[in-house]
């Protein structure tokens, strides 16, 4: 399983994930095999910017795409900020992967919980 999981994210252009998932996991979310470790661009949906500054993603990724809904930015280090409206509490997540594509990431690797594949199934 962590074979497969490292082999799709070294493919990928970039992983999806959620500001919930780096809270509770801390995860570096690079691709490791053996000696080799590649630092992978991370799309984060953090809606109220509500993550630490000192999670290990901010060290672990190459760059991090912040998506938020406030009018606010934080002082991540590491990263850019995409404000994105929301619809019903939610970013929109059609924004979210235009956005993604306009700045050149085309295939996506999902890593999060249920409620954003749910929201992606949805969509």
């Amino acid at each position: 399983c962590a074979d497969f999981t490292h082999d799709k994210r070294a493919k990928t252009d970039v992983i999806l994930t959620t500001g919930r998932t780096i809270s509770l996991d801390n995860p570096k979310m690079n691709a490791r095999f053996l000696d080799l470790t590649i630092a992978k661009p991370i799309a984060i949906l953090d809606r109220q910017l509500n993550l630490k500054g000192d999670a290990t993603i901010f060290s672990t990724a190459k760059h991090c795409h912040i998506f938020h809904a406030t009018n606010k930015t934080g002082g991540y280090p590491n990263s850019s900020f995409h404000s994105i409206a929301e619809i019903n509490g939610h970013l929109n997540l059609i924004e979210v992967l235009k956005r993604l594509g306009s700045l050149g990431y085309h295939d996506v690797w999902v890593e999060a919980g249920g409620t954003l594949f749910s929201a992606l199934h949805k969509e």
